[in-house]
């Protein structure tokens, strides 16, 4: 007959319930991601915000205008070679 007597398996791995070591150990990584895509999202969303500030300068009816005034005198268009 044998008995074993030990105290668990692999070195690190004591007697707790190995289903919630797993769970908590989710829920830390689930929780670490989240705090990461949350902190990366504030340091971006800024930025966004100047980009998509810039974009609707650039389009708007005022500043199509002040592209449209300097343009034009700018530099003067190439002609059309005429056909043979």
């Amino acid at each position: 007959m044998f008995n074993y007597l030990g105290n668990g398996g692999l070195p690190g791995i004591g007697n707790e319930n190995p289903f919630s070591n797993a769970g908590e150990t989710f829920m830390r990584s689930g929780g670490t991601a989240l705090t990461l895509i949350l902190t990366v999202g504030a340091a971006a969303l800024p930025w966004a915000l100047v980009l998509a500030l810039l974009i609707a300068l650039w389009r708007s009816n005022a500043m199509q205008g002040v592209r449209r005034r300097f343009g034009s005198s700018a530099a003067p268009k190439a002609e059309v070679p005429p056909s043979v």
